[in-house]
């Protein structure tokens, strides 16, 4: 029996999501708004959430995209990426220059075009 609770406890953590404390005030104030408004509705955090990310489009916009890029881009972690892009490449036999390899559109592109 422990190793089924065991098994449960790890399966639900891989689906929590950590929010930043002003989001999660704004999931609680929605859950409550929701149940001060609407009679014979009850839902919590997470159904609010679901109904947020279930509601959105299945993939984001340019603009959202871009909103993202402003908000988290980190050229450290950038140049990690690429100089773990051209050692994979060089190690395949196919090396790139950091030129061409910024040439590409798409990140998802990259072992394709190293592919080619």
């Amino acid at each position: 029996m422990e190793a089924v609770e065991k098994k449960r406890k790890q399966k639900v953590a891989g689906n929590r999501i950590l929010l930043k404390e002003e989001a999660a005030n704004r999931v609680a104030s929605w859950a409550g708004q929701v149940q001060a408004q609407l009679r014979g509705t009850r839902v919590g955090r997470n159904e609010i959430v679901n109904w947020l990310v279930l509601g959105h489009e299945p993939k984001l916009s340019s603009r959202e995209l871009k909103d993202v890029e402003d908000t988290y881009y980190d050229e450290v972690k950038f140049a990690s990426w690429a100089l773990r892009q051209l050692k994979q490449a060089r190690d395949q036999g196919r090396p790139i220059s950091l030129t061409e390899l910024l040439a590409i559109p798409d990140s998802s592109d990259v072992s394709k075009s190293l592919a080619d």
